[in-house]
């Protein structure tokens, strides 16, 4: 009996096995209306960082004022190259039989969570460092609204925001102050490349 079970686990689709099961559960988050909606954000899905990206991005649009799920979402800020791809590249097609409205839904989600994360931000000022620190990575992607969206926070929290950049060792400092903003007068140097 458990050797059936086993083996017949085995054999149905799961998001990690099924070309499109990560899509489907990412449709899913996206489409969802309330946190009792939302699934378990790490259920056997093949990349589990742009799952919980999407998860505690949604999330944190259902309960925007929440410190618990804008610090959920902060958590989520891209740490390295791989993570960045996973989270620029959402609206292109996951599976063949997504429907171009499901890519353009991902799509739009994805470009969201710039916007998501400045706004977790401003309810968490704590984790400005990462926050800052996430731009260094952010600029990399041409199309990334990141630093447009990081000028309401310099504006908002600009105390927080300068002592972030402050704590950055010199070399980051200087590159962050010079390419990315101007914490005095809340300006981007980064342009964004055009659609």
């Amino acid at each position: 009996m458990w050797l059936w079970i086993a083996m017949s686990a085995l054999l149905l689709p799961s998001p990690a096995r099924d070309p499109c099961g990560q899509s489907r559960l990412l449709l899913q988050i996206a489409r969802s209306r309330s946190l009792a909606s939302l699934p378990d954000a790490t259920s056997g899905s093949s990349n589990p960082y742009v799952v919980k990206l999407i998860g505690s991005s949604r999330a944190f649009q259902l309960k925007p004022g929440s410190k618990y799920y804008a610090l959920a979402l902060l958590k989520n800020l891209p740490r390295n190259d791989a993570q960045l791809t996973a989270w620029a590249t959402l609206g292109d097609s996951l599976c063949d039989a997504e429907t171009p409205q499901e890519m353009e839904l991902l799509s739009r989600r994805g470009e969201r969570i710039n916007r998501d994360f400045a706004n977790a931000v401003l309810v968490v000022p704590s984790q400005m460092g990462a926050y800052v620190n996430a731009a260094l990575l952010a600029i990399q992607q041409p199309h990334s609204s990141f630093v447009v969206e990081m000028k309401r926070v310099c504006r908002g929290k600009n105390n927080e925001f300068s002592d972030a950049i402050r704590q950055m060792n010199a070399k980051d400092r200087s590159w962050f102050v010079t390419k990315i903003m101007d914490p005095v007068r809340c300006r981007e140097n980064f342009l964004v490349e055009a659609d």
